[in-house]
C-alpha cells in the first residue's frame, strides 16, 4: 500500500478530526480558533479525497499540520 493510500484512508482522517476535541482539552480555551481552522482543513482535505482529488487533500492535509 502506498504512503498516500495510508494518509488518506477516510479512517485516518476521521481519527484526525476527531482527535482535535482532545486536543483543545489540553491547549486549553486560547487554541480554539487554531483547532477550528485545523479542523475546516481537515474536513476540506477529507472532502476532497472523497471526490478523488488526491493533491488536494494532501494539500490540505499538509496546510492543518502546519496550523497546527
Amino acid at each position: 500500500m502506498a504512503r498516500e493510500d495510508l494518509l488518506l484512508a477516510p479512517e485516518s482522517l476521521q481519527a484526525l478530526i476527531a482527535g482535535l476535541g482532545d486536543l483543545g482539552v489540553v491547549f486549553g480555551p486560547q487554541a480554539a480558533p487554531g483547532l477550528a481552522q485545523v479542523r475546516s482543513r481537515l474536513e476540506a482535505a477529507r472532502d476532497a479525497q472523497k471526490a478523488g482529488d488526491t493533491a488536494g487533500a494532501i494539500d490540505g492535509i499538509t496546510s492543518a499540520m502546519r496550523t497546527l
